[in-house]
């Protein structure tokens, strides 16, 4: 009988286990934020978000059925709105990741890391990271058309296995 209950208890903390964990420190707080400030997330985030938004806004376009006179209205909003809501985006997420990261990592972990990126060495790292990623991802751009071709006639393979699909077949697979 103690066995069971002991298992069952044991079985419930694995279930219920993150919401019985303690919250992370303020120290351990304090030490995310500047990781996440050392790592130079937010600037990083936005340079995504900032090459993001012309599919996003060419995707909304192509989808909507505009005149010219509304796309040029259409467009001219969408950048202003998109920039505000992608901040409030990236403030919402970072706060959150704050927490997560907090919660993750240890003080002695977060607190090595913190030393190692505000360090030279590690501010170095951080700052030739944006060049090392306009170098690579040029040379990878074969690679990356290659694989997604690849992909998608391996996907129309299987899908349509007769090498012609009727448009049932496309949809729901042969």
């Amino acid at each position: 009988m103690r066995r069971a209950v002991l298992g069952g208890l044991a079985a419930l903390m694995l279930i219920a286990g993150p919401a019985w964990s303690a919250e992370p420190t303020a120290r351990a707080r304090d030490l995310s934020g500047r990781y996440i400030r050392a790592v130079h997330l937010v600037e990083n985030l936005d340079r995504m978000v900032e090459g993001m938004m012309p599919a996003m806004l060419e995707g909304a376009i192509r989808n909507a059925n505009l005149s010219a006179s509304d796309e040029r209205r259409f467009r001219e909003a969408f950048n202003e709105v998109g920039k505000e809501v992608m901040a409030d985006y990236t403030r919402k997420l970072v706060a959150e990741l704050e927490v997560v990261v907090a919660e993750t990592f240890t003080e002695d972990e977060l607190t090595q890391a913190v030393a190692f990126y505000e360090s030279p060495v590690g501010r170095s790292i951080v700052a030739k990271t944006p060049q090392l990623n306009a170098t690579f991802m040029p040379r990878i751009k074969p690679l990356v058309d290659e694989s997604t071709r690849t992909m998608f006639l391996r996907m129309m393979q299987k899908l349509c296995p007769s090498g012609t699909c009727e448009p049932a077949e496309r949809k729901h697979g042969a």
